[in-house]
């Protein structure tokens, strides 16, 4: 994992963002999708590097 380029608010300390699992296949791949998706969006809204809603 390369080094965490973002700082946790409350801490100070260099963090990564959150995991985000790999969707899965079958029937259930695009409710798996949006899942991951909306969790990298709010990812980088926490980290601040895209505006929040």
């Amino acid at each position: 994992m390369p080094e965490p380029r973002y700082y946790d608010e409350d801490t100070s300390a260099p963090t990564h963002g959150p995991a985000i699992a790999d969707p899965t296949g079958g029937s259930t791949i695009d409710a798996q999708s949006r899942t991951a998706i909306n969790a990298m969006l709010a990812a980088l809204r926490s980290a601040g590097i895209i505006a929040q809603d």
